[in-house]
């Protein structure tokens, strides 16, 4: 990657499609669309044949399949996220794989309250684990006041926790953080959290993303760990602290 926004505009031209064979219902296929919509994912409906299994949810990518799962486990997944069965089925051997892939959620025009609330998922996944390295930047470091305690905590957690944010606020000596404070063009203009997973691909997570002419902010969150880890390599590359 060149920049943020580079990236976030490939994460968001990389949509999936997501072909259901042979539904039961419209309802179904209305569920799908309610759930991966917000994640680039295309649903479709196909007729069974020689091609596709029937009774199959099957996402693909460029014309190769990603995953495919059993359409009445994808349902039984769906309904109760939507309340329609109020008893998970925690007896199914394991979670279906099309939810496994679609890690990604973008988003075009976030307010800094909405930021805010993704940014605490990131680093409530980085503070549950306790070890690893969390880097977020939140274009003016003053922005931090008003969140020093959940950063307190976050630094003394076993986090090797990095900020980035022009100078524009004086913060307490006993913060064990790390600073960068150097008066890039993308430090002013991106918001980022983003956790390493401390080594294990379950834990990585990021939320990136960069601020548009109306003030909001136009990203994404991600568990992808290839797209997490391509973060932090630019990052630790010192790109924004030229």
């Amino acid at each position: 990657m060149d920049s943020i926004e580079s990236l976030v505009a490939r994460v968001e031209g990389g949509g999936r499609t997501l072909t259901v064979v042979d539904p039961d219902s419209e309802d179904v296929v209305d569920r799908l669309r309610d759930y991966f919509g917000p994640q680039r994912i295309t649903v479709t409906v196909a007729e069974g044949g020689d091609a596709l299994p029937e009774n199959f949810a099957v996402l693909h990518e460029a014309g190769e399949v990603v995953s495919a799962s059993n359409l009445a486990d994808v349902d039984a997944v769906l309904a109760f996220e939507a309340g329609i069965v109020t008893d998970p089925d925690f007896e199914r051997d394991d979670y279906p794989e099309v939810f496994k892939h679609a890690d990604t959620t973008t988003f075009t025009s976030y307010d800094k309250r909405r930021m805010i609330i993704a940014s605490r998922e990131v680093e409530l996944a980085a503070y549950d684990a306790g070890a690893g390295e969390l880097r977020a930047g939140f274009q003016q470091l003053s922005r931090m006041e008003d969140q020093w305690h959940v950063y307190e905590q976050l630094s003394e957690s076993g986090l090797d926790v990095h900020v980035y944010g022009l100078p524009d606020w004086d913060r307490p000596r006993d913060l064990s953080l790390t600073l960068h404070t150097n008066d890039h063009p993308e430090v002013r203009d991106s918001w980022f959290v983003v956790y390493d997973g401390n080594g294990r691909d379950t834990r990585k997570t990021a939320l990136v993303a960069y601020e548009q002419d109306d003030g909001t902010f136009h990203g994404f969150w991600t568990y992808d760990a290839g797209i997490v880890d391509e973060m932090v390599d630019y990052l630790h590359a010192g790109a924004l602290d030229a």
